[in-house]
């Protein structure tokens, strides 16, 4: 059973929307480079894996967190 938080968001997931959130007075597709930039650099594949996984899913996350998720997506060039 994954770890959750005690309101059910999945560690990464709440990582994601707390980066996204620093990122709220940009254009959301900014916002969402910014942050994929940072997980690409800074978290651990296993990290980066479970963000795309949970949101593909259907998490109920940011919206930002979604295009996050796309662009960290096998295949997908980063930004």
């Amino acid at each position: 059973m994954p770890d959750y938080h005690h309101d059910g968001l999945d560690p990464v997931v709440r990582m994601a929307e707390d980066m996204v959130a620093q990122f709220a007075h940009r254009p959301p597709d900014d916002a969402a480079a910014a942050v994929a930039a940072h997980v690409r650099k800074f978290w651990d594949p296993r990290m980066r894996r479970r963000l795309v996984t949970v949101v593909d899913e259907g998490a109920d996350v940011d919206p930002v967190v979604v295009r996050v998720a796309e662009m960290l997506s096998p295949g997908v060039p980063a930004p």
